[in-house]
């Protein structure tokens, strides 16, 4: 019997690990810039030991840059070491590795906390087709490696004795380093986990005093917590992240300040102002309003949105529909038992500081993040609800059946059908399109890129063509600390150039909607141009001049893929090209940004004596623009 469950585990591990990393390169298409900073520095680290810019080591455990954590390019290392000319996978395999060995460690905590061996293989089931961790298993986000290890050091510490707990200690610490935004919720994790196991620990035949120093290893990992925190907050100040203390709704002045200015002049003054309309009313509000939206039902069980999560498969819910009703179930049937009471208590607790990195913050509220701890903990409550109607007659076992094999079908139609082609939305895999087009241009072509964000470009640029290596890792150096983003034919610029004045014969040049080149209008009738478009609207995105690559080839106006070819550095080049880029079309607005005249062709009208009707505009082509 013992077999059984085990091989049970270990098969539910290999399907997890077979569904993620299948069409891992393809699927998501697009690499968004957390994630492909984080695919630059793991593959630097592999190369030089540093990071893109030379000077910041892993084992200085401070961050290379403000808006991202101190070693999830570390962790990420080994996989550039292991996928050398596969940048995409390499970008992923970490994640999807240790997402596969998530549900495992789950089902060991809840075993752990609940001993029952089948409620630990149901939330391994459950854990491995949950929607949030089943998407970002395949992403390169920081968030779900520091659950990955908080929950590792929590499997430590409930199944280890005295100062074997200790074996915990670096496992939290590296925890603690993956993701700035649960940085906050350390000190109180630390604090229930060991409270947790003085309270399983405790012995009513001994005083106080001797349970507590029965204790000594968990109160030494409370207290090398607390210190590593609190030196963290007093070194915060000399390292590049200390800007972010004013993201906190503490520290944010001139949000504090717009907020209250905004309440006084929309109310009528009178003598209770000072009472309901200050600092501390607008803290709490702000503080409330994060936390509660943490909880949100259509969120966590509908659908997500595009705006602050457009990476995300935003069609369906954080967990499947059917887990709200499980979730409700579990939290009941487990409060009820009195064997369970201590573990419910704990993960009621783990619940209730899960969302305080969304209260606090005062720049959006990113819950799909910052909420992060919830999700495996609700796992837990949604396992607990199966467990219970799996218990009760064939009938119900049949209906779960049915019901949990519709939701997972319906979620994995969504992410392999559905969410390649509305992730394509935005610039993230127009990169990806660019990169490979330079890529397959040829190698005495100057390719001239306008663009902004240009650190993102050109590491996005660096990982798509794979050219981190020793060869380039010094100028890669030189280019990032002087932000003078060029490489080998690769130039980077953030403001417009003047096209006329570019050799055609050696020149490719693309630009995007933010630097876009109004007096290159008249130069799209001539040469070889392109544009890289959406998939979704054809609306474009990149426009290329010149295009060596694609420019000769009979392109379509709307594109609409018929199968799964969005691993674009495995197409031959008519495939690429043919199914990604088409031929320019003016708009009204490039016409008239280039000083033309817009004219109605089906009015008859004609272009004035002194410009001549060089290009239609529109998809229509019932326009044309004069120059």
């Amino acid at each position: 019997m013992i077999k059984k469950y085990y091989l049970a585990l270990f098969l539910v591990f290999l399907l997890s690990l077979f569904l993620r990393f299948y069409n891992l390169e393809s699927i998501p298409p697009a690499i968004t810039h957390d994630e492909i900073y984080y695919a630059a520095e793991a593959k630097s680290i592999a190369v030089s030991g540093s990071d893109t810019s030379g000077t910041w080591r892993p084992w200085s455990l401070q961050p290379a840059h403000a808006l991202f954590a101190e070693l999830p390019g570390t962790i990420m290392a080994p996989a550039a070491f292991i996928f050398p000319n596969s940048p995409v996978l390499a970008a992923r395999a970490t994640h999807a590795f240790l997402g596969s060995l998530f549900p495992l460690i789950l089902a060991v905590v809840a075993l752990s906390l609940f001993k029952d061996k089948k409620l630990a293989l149901i939330t391994a089931m459950i854990t491995a087709f949950n929607p949030w961790f089943f998407q970002f298993s395949r992403m390169g986000f920081d968030a779900i490696l520091s659950l990955f290890f908080y929950f590792l050091g929590l499997l430590i510490l409930l199944n280890t004795k005295k100062y074997w707990r200790l074996l915990s200690l670096p496992i939290l610490f590296l925890g603690f380093f993956q993701y700035q935004g649960l940085k906050i919720i350390f000190p109180p994790l630390i604090f229930l986990f060991v409270a947790y196991l003085f309270s399983i620990d405790y012995d009513k035949k001994k005083s106080l005093f001797k349970n507590i120093i029965f204790q000594k290893s968990s109160l030494i990992i409370l207290l090398l917590s607390l210190l590593l925190f609190i030196t963290y907050i007093f070194n915060l100040s000399s390292q590049s992240a200390a800007g972010r203390v004013d993201d906190l709704i503490f520290f944010n002045r001139d949000l504090l300040s717009q907020e209250l200015f905004a309440i006084k002049q929309a109310s009528i003054p009178n003598f209770s102002q000072r009472i309901f309309t200050n600092a501390i009313s607008t803290v709490a509000s702000y503080a409330v309003k994060g936390y509660v939206s943490s909880f949100d039902p259509i969120l966590l069980f509908v659908h997500g949105e595009t705006v602050r999560n457009p990476s995300s498969v935003w069609t369906v819910g954080n967990f499947h529909l059917f887990d709200a009703i499980l979730i409700l179930i579990g939290f009941v049937y487990a409060w009820t038992l009195k064997k369970w009471r201590k573990a419910m208590i704990f993960i009621v607790s783990l619940i209730l500081i899960a969302p305080l990195p969304v209260a606090i913050n005062s720049v959006d509220i990113w819950v799909l993040y910052r909420s992060s701890l919830l999700y495996p903990l609700l796992i837990i409550l949604s396992s607990i609800g199966f467990y219970f109607l799996w218990q009760k007659n064939r009938l119900i076992k049949f209906f779960l059946i049915i019901v949990y094999l519709l939701s997972i079908s319906s979620f994995l139609y969504q992410y392999f059908y559905r969410y390649p082609v509305y992730s394509t939305k935005g610039k993230y895999f127009a990169k990806r399109v660019l990169a490979n087009h330079i890529k397959r241009s040829p190698d005495n072509q100057k390719y001239i890129i306008l663009a902004d964000e240009s650190e993102f470009l050109f590491s996005s640029l660096l990982v798509f063509n794979n050219l981190i290596n020793k060869e380039n890792i010094l100028a890669i150096n030189t280019a990032m600390q002087n932000q003078d983003y060029n490489l080998s034919k690769i130039n980077i610029q953030d403001n417009c150039i003047d096209l006329s004045q570019i050799d055609k014969a050696s020149t490719i040049v693309a630009d995007d909607s933010v630097t876009f080149c109004a007096d290159a209008v008249k130069d799209q009738v001539v040469g070889r141009n392109t544009s890289i478009v959406s998939l979704l609207d054809g609306g474009w995105i990149y426009r290329i001049y010149n295009d060596q690559v694609c420019g000769d080839y009979e392109l379509e106006r709307f594109l609409k893929l018929e199968e799964n070819l969005l691993a674009v550095e495995k197409l031959n080049q008519e495939i690429f090209c043919k199914n990604f880029l088409t031929n320019n079309v003016l708009t009204s607005e490039a016409c008239e940004a280039a000083s033309g005249i817009v004219i109605d062709k089906n009015d008859h009208q004609s272009c004035p004596d002194d410009t001549n009707l060089i290009k239609k505009i529109d998809a229509q082509g019932d326009k044309y623009c004069c120059l």
